[in-house]
């Protein structure tokens, strides 16, 4: 596999004889944004306060704009110009800010830096990135999320073990929902 590659089917190694599936691959930023966004302490409603947000923020401006233009010539408010500048604000945060942030933190921790090397077995998961390695015992994971390119097994209501569904064969998968089956593992 090259160094750029985020897993294929050819990366993945299964031997149900062992009762075992790996694959290789990278984490890449949109894979860590999906997991950002299905974080389980939001209950499927992740960021569903962007939408108030920049409606709020809208308006906000929108007030704003209208009470500058209509007392254009009588003499400024600057509370008009005040809230038009929180407006501004409200908006840079959803559009400009989160983003950064989540980008920051991607590269700060390196995660795209490294290859995962992933194993799931009877006793649970194993992964090495980075010179790191866990092993986390399927009663350890709460529950897991599935993406039409992904994996998410949630270690708690923040963090997620990332697996690229294309670096699993099709064997691999169903070796994987076997293990996740007996383990008592639910999709959350």
């Amino acid at each position: 596999m090259d160094d750029t590659s985020n897993g294929t089917a050819e990366d993945a190694r299964s031997d149900p004889e062992n009762g075992f599936v790996s694959a290789q691959y990278r984490i890449s930023l949109d894979d860590y944004r999906a997991m950002a966004d299905r974080q389980p302490r939001f209950r499927g409603r992740a960021f569903a306060w962007r939408p108030p947000f920049v409606i709020l923020g809208i308006v906000n401006m929108a007030i704003s704009l209208g009470l500058v233009i209509r007392s254009w010539g009588a003499g400024l408010y600057p509370e008009a110009f005040i809230n038009a500048g929180l407006g501004v604000l409200m908006l840079l945060f959803v559009f400009v800010a989160q983003p950064l942030i989540l980008r920051s933190a991607y590269r700060r921790q390196g995660i795209g830096d490294n290859r995962v090397d992933f194993r799931a077995g009877d006793d649970g998961i194993e992964t090495r990135w980075g010179g790191m390695s866990s092993q986390i015992a399927w009663s350890a994971v709460i529950g897991y999320s599935v993406t039409d390119t992904l994996y998410l097994f949630w270690i708690n209501t923040m963090q997620a073990v990332i697996v690229s569904r294309k670096a699993l064969s099709p064997q691999g998968e169903t070796l994987l929902a076997g293990h996740l089956q007996a383990a008592g593992v639910k999709p959350l």
